[in-house]
């Protein structure tokens, strides 16, 4: 299996596959033995969901992702990824899953029975269990999806060279600085500036006048990191214009 399929599928093969030994019977079970059998499916619950988010990064990290075809337009296998580790990585995405529902439906089945021998203890278990349990899920999701933007702006080419930044602007509040590379600024691309010229960058400047833009850059000395995202609010301040910076654009489009 190549190093790919390896990450894809868990960093931790035994981890991945060891065995999870069966419970007793709930109505077997005391209150402490149903809370110390809870804490032991939380513990491979959390097995689980790890496996489930280095599955979802590696796709994220992907041109094909979770759900595009591993086949090109005219039906050959693609060749700009490990499709065996894709699959892998599918699979693994999809048997984790599975099994995080079966094992969440046997912690709510416990619960529920805790439910009943000790009803306000268990309902504090059920609430902090499923706020816990929302936080790791919504956590992870934000994780594969920042992955996968910074592999998208990664691979954009530079559009624009910050010249000047003038003190108290609003882009040196947004961390602007001399010598930085734009790789996207709002939804402003290479693409669209050599389509339209300066013209583009003048309109989604106006148009979010007030409001946030997303300007992802490359920082001097840093070009072969992955790229900093920086929120800038074009507005009136004390000097000229709504930035305060001269942006330029990059030597390959002039």
């Amino acid at each position: 299996m190549s190093d790919a399929a390896r990450e894809a599928g868990g960093a931790n093969g035994d981890e991945r596959t060891a065995p999870v030994s069966p419970s007793p019977p709930i109505e077997e079970m005391d209150a402490d033995t149903m809370r110390s059998e809870l804490r032991r499916l939380d513990e491979e619950k959390a097995r689980l969901e790890r496996q489930l988010t280095e599955a979802l990064q590696y796709l994220a990290s992907t041109p094909v992702g979770l759900h595009k075809r591993l086949v090109d337009d005219e039906g050959f296998p693609r060749s700009d990824c490990d499709l065996y580790a894709v699959r892998v990585a599918r699979n693994t995405a999809d048997s984790t899953r599975n099994d995080l529902r079966a094992l969440s439906e046997k912690m709510y089945a416990l619960l529920n029975a805790l439910h009943h021998s000790t009803q306000e203890e268990a309902e504090l278990q059920m609430v902090q269990d499923a706020a816990s349990r929302r936080q790791r899920q919504v956590t992870a999701e934000k994780r594969a999806q920042r992955m996968a933007e910074v592999q998208r702006v990664r691979k954009l080419p530079p559009c624009l060279v910050v010249a000047k930044v003038d003190s108290g602007s609003p882009a040196e509040e947004a961390g602007l600085g001399t010598g930085m590379r734009i790789l996207q600024y709002g939804a402003i691309t290479k693409a669209e500036l050599a389509a339209e010229g300066l013209q583009a960058l003048m309109k989604e400047t106006t148009s979010h006048a007030g409001e946030p833009i997303t300007v992802w850059v490359q920082k001097p000395g840093e070009l072969e990191d992955d790229p900093t995202d920086l929120v800038l609010v074009p507005q009136r301040w004390s000097g000229p214009g709504l930035l305060g910076c001269a942006l330029d654009l990059c030597e390959a489009q002039r």
